[in-house]
């Protein structure tokens, strides 16, 4: 049964019900608490599954809230990493705005993110259908994008870029 045959809602054992939201391929499940985010709540939106995705979602989300201070230094990492090769361009940034961010380390970037949802969805990743989770974050930097932190299978970060709703190309 394909995604766009059934909008009825489906069970995860971890996420619970999952219920058709606004848009053809949107589906909510309730907020998560996430340990590598400093157990913050952050609510649940997936896109591109159906009942057929449930061993792998209930999979990739475990292994996500597992994640915590090493993952977390990790990601700081990566977001430093993209955050230092975005303000690198011209004119992306002034003076005053770029002193007023005082990104200076890895840990530095965590003042200027606030996760606002993780993304669930379902894409080929050499041949196979694989669940990722992106964090989608506002961030200070880029107010109009935002950013999204990739975690393939729940588990290996991938990718740190803007919010273009792109996971499979490793981008950091």
């Amino acid at each position: 049964m394909t995604e766009s045959a059934s909008r009825n809602p489906f069970f995860t054992n971890i996420l619970g019900s999952v219920n058709p939201g606004d848009g053809h391929f949107i589906w909510q499940a309730k907020s998560q608490t996430v340990p590598m985010l400093e157990n913050i709540q952050l609510p649940v939106i997936l896109t591109k599954v159906n009942e057929r995705h449930v061993n792998a979602i209930d999979e990739a989300i475990a292994q996500f809230l597992k994640l915590g201070d090493f993952a977390r230094d990790e990601a700081g990492r990566s977001v430093h990493a993209d955050f230092l090769k975005l303000t690198a361009a011209p004119a992306h940034l002034t003076g005053d705005a770029m002193s007023r961010l005082a990104i200076e380390r890895p840990d530095d970037v965590w003042q200027h993110l606030r996760p606002q949802s993780l993304w669930l969805t379902a894409e080929r990743y050499e041949g196979e259908e694989t669940i990722y989770i992106a964090i989608h974050c506002d961030c200070d930097w880029d107010p109009e994008d935002g950013i999204q932190l990739v975690y393939r299978e729940g588990k290996l970060l991938t990718r740190v870029s803007e919010q273009d709703g792109e996971v499979e190309i490793e981008a950091f």
